[in-house]
């Protein structure tokens, strides 16, 4: 776990996540984060080489809740220095600017970037454990802006499948002023109301992009995309 092996801090930092929650796994199996006297004995053990402000009471708590907790739901994520992969949000500076040190440092000088990360998977936890599938197309004119914004959802955590020009069901090219979401799949109920498949995708998206969300035109192919991002002339800022 310690070790990098030939990859890096970064991906050894995602295998102590794995490690972790394997060790809950094998408590869970072994009954010991259901016993409070057990759960005791290890506070006790432990307590000399663990720093931490949580009482007692408190960590017995979080362990009875862990007993509840869906592995299915669980997303773990590890901030790293590329740019082009799921929370790539530092960079090493010129050691020159530390005194010969290296660090990490975030993107744009402060942490608004990590912030909005965060708040996207506690507010949305359950759409970003269960990302859909999306595609970015380009109906802006511009080269370039379709695969500008994939790579930054990227960053974000989101599943870019597809990159490609908005076209008709002939396969022309379509130019559109206005930005939006496309959901691809999605049914009328009995009042002949649209109700896409994928809901809490949908309303992550909206809201971590600003913009609306409309239903496919059906005869248009989408392969593989539950949702389409279709980027106009009027851009979309990240």
């Amino acid at each position: 776990m310690r070790s990098r092996k030939t990859t890096s801090d970064f991906d050894r930092a995602l295998r102590q996540q794995q490690v972790l929650l394997a060790i809950k796994e094998k408590a869970l199996s072994a009954g010991v984060l259901t016993s409070p006297g057990t759960l005791t004995d290890i506070y006790n053990s432990i307590q000399n080489n663990m720093n931490t402000d949580m009482e007692l009471r408190e960590l017995i708590t979080m362990a009875k809740f862990a007993t509840h907790f869906d592995r299915n739901n669980l997303v773990m994520k590890v901030l790293n220095d590329d740019p082009e992969r799921d929370g790539g949000f530092l960079y090493v500076p010129l050691r020159d600017d530390y005194d010969g040190l290296y660090v990490l440092v975030p993107f744009g000088g402060d942490f608004k970037m990590i912030q909005r990360y965060a708040s996207l998977l506690f507010h949305h936890g359950m759409a970003m454990a269960n990302p859909a599938r999306l595609e970015v197309l380009n109906a802006s004119g511009a080269s370039g802006a379709a695969r500008k914004i994939a790579t930054q959802l990227t960053r974000y955590g989101f599943d870019v499948v597809n990159i490609d020009d908005y076209l008709d069901a002939a396969g022309n090219r379509i130019e559109s002023e206005k930005t939006f979401i496309q959901f691809n799949q999605w049914t009328l109920d009995r009042k002949e109301r649209v109700v896409p498949a994928l809901p809490l995708q949908i309303k992550a998206l909206e809201e971590f992009l600003s913009v609306e969300s409309i239903p496919s035109d059906q005869s248009q192919d989408f392969p593989g995309a539950d949702l389409s991002i279709v980027i106009g002339s009027e851009g979309l800022s990240l």
